[in-house]
Formats: structure tokens, sequence, C-alpha cells
């Protein structure tokens, strides 16, 4: 877990998800060369299915103790009321 200060108290942040065959790993941070892991799984975790990776930016908001923060209290409701506008600048596939 991280406090949500660490990962977002900026203007920006990267954020990057490392998929091989045996395992995943997303990480955030302010620049590329400061990125934290914030999540991780393999085959002991889960099954990594062979599939097609396909990219979704959503507004989903998680459990703030394990994931990227909701900007308010939550109390349990999963979605907020109204959209919350945000910005992608680039996108890097290697």
């Amino acid at each position: 877990m991280a406090k949500d200060n660490d990962l977002f108290a900026v203007d920006y942040y990267y954020f990057e998800i490392e998929w091989k065959p045996e395992e995943i790993i997303w990480r955030i941070g302010p620049e590329p060369d400061k990125m934290n892991v914030v999540g991780y799984m393999n085959k002991t975790v889960t099954s990594i299915p062979n599939n097609q990776m396909l990219l979704v930016i959503t507004q989903e908001f998680h459990n703030t103790k394990w994931w990227p923060g909701s900007p308010y209290e939550q109390d349990n409701i999963p979605f907020p009321a109204n959209d919350i506008v945000g910005e992608i600048y680039e996108v890097i596939i290697e």
C-alpha cells in the first residue's frame, strides 16, 4: 500500500503496465525513471491468459488502500456522480 500523496501529489503522473508471459507489473510515478510498483501478479497469484491485451481508459475507482484513489470520500459508492475530467498526453507501446 502507498499513500495517495506519495503517488499523485503532482499535476500529472505516468502509468505503466509491463505484461510478460508469466507476470504483469503495474507502475505509477511522477517521471518515467521514478516509478513505483503498485500492482503485481504472476502464476502464484493467478493465471495470466494468453489473449489480446486491450487498452481501456475508465473512471473506475477502487478501494483506495490498494489502487489510485478517488478525489473524495467514497462511503462505499463505487463511482462519482459526475465525470472527472482528465487528459491523456501520450500512449507508448513497446
